[in-house]
């Protein structure tokens, strides 16, 4: 199941854009985090009914990597993290909630800048929510989060269903599934 759930999560032997099913991309995530969710988080999974969503799903798949891995880490002990999805026509929404430590709101406006941090002699880059939004950006999408000190976060990302179907088919492709500047500006 973890090897199926890591190849289906990196999507290594497949094209880069392709049609995506956001519940599969959220499953193999969660199979690939059993450990470090197991005996202390509850998953709670509200799946709505999702239609298939052309993106780079080895980008996506890193985008719920980061949120669930951050929603876990953001809860001391033991808690709940619970993952929603829902569609519109031209949307879909996945909400990642946590019951963990919350964010001050001063903190809110830089979270998607590159962080840095000294741990000994060493220094961390914590640039998961940068790529996050970067990946979302890309994909022409939205990320939003609203937090409360003490009762948790939870973080909106929404989707086009068909916007790069429509920029590949307006602009120029190089064959690897990079799309140019003036493409995506259209």
């Amino acid at each position: 199941k973890i090897v199926s759930s890591l190849k289906s999560f990196t999507r290594l032997d497949e094209a880069t854009v392709q049609e995506m099913d956001i519940h599969e991309g959220l499953d193999d995530t969660l199979t690939l985090m059993e450990h470090d969710l197991a005996d202390r988080i509850q998953v709670v999974k509200i799946y709505g009914e999702l239609p298939m969503v052309v993106c780079y799903p080895g980008e996506i798949n890193q985008v719920f990597m980061h949120l669930i891995s951050n929603a876990s880490q953001a809860i001391a002990s033991t808690g709940v993290v619970t993952i929603r999805t829902s569609a519109t026509s031209s949307h879909v929404t996945i909400q990642i909630a946590d019951t963990g430590r919350g964010i001050p709101e001063e903190q809110l406006a830089n979270l998607f800048e590159p962080d840095f941090s000294h741990q000994g002699p060493r220094v961390k880059a914590g640039l998961g929510l940068f790529t996050t939004y970067n990946i979302i950006e890309k994909h022409d999408g939205r990320i939003a989060i609203e937090s409360e000190v003490n009762r948790g976060t939870t973080v909106t990302v929404t989707l086009p269903v068909s916007v790069i179907s429509r920029t590949l088919n307006q602009g120029s492709d190089d064959g690897n599934g990079t799309v140019s500047n003036r493409a995506l500006e259209s």
